[in-house]
């Protein structure tokens, strides 16, 4: 009995290790992301584009429940200036989560409402523009 008990554990604890391990060390998971407030900005270009292209087109990469929950933490704290929070709303969008915290968030930064005044020229937009006749 008491060997057909310590084989019984064998099975049940040692065998699944090496699958733990395996996803712990994966190369191919992707378990949280950078952290992209200390990135510059060409830095989170390029870690979000590899991201995009890994995981969304080419499908090598996978990432984890973690990986959504870490950019959603990213955009609430608010520790982002606005290109980098452009980048990584563009990298949440690209992954098409399905939980309703991150389609919330995603709700929440994305706005669709110009500025009233060009920051570029210092002109108003949206004006109207009377079409000339002859």
């Amino acid at each position: 009995m008491k060997r057909y008990s310590i084989l019984a554990l064998f099975f049940l604890f040692l065998l699944p290790l090496p699958h733990a391990n395996g996803l712990a060390t994966n190369v191919n998971y992707i378990a949280t992301p950078p952290n992209f407030g200390e990135m510059s900005y060409d830095d989170a270009n390029t870690a979000i584009n590899e991201i995009v292209d890994s995981v969304v087109a080419t499908k090598i990469k996978s990432v984890g429940p973690n990986f959504v929950i870490g950019l959603v933490d990213q955009l609430r704290r608010g520790g982002l200036d606005d290109e980098k929070k452009v980048l990584v709303i563009y990298l949440l969008g690209c992954l098409r989560p399905k939980d309703t915290n991150s389609v919330e968030v995603l709700i929440e930064h994305i706005d669709l409402k110009a500025p009233r005044l060009d920051p570029k020229f210092d002109i108003a937009r949206w004006d109207s523009i009377q079409p000339r006749t002859r």
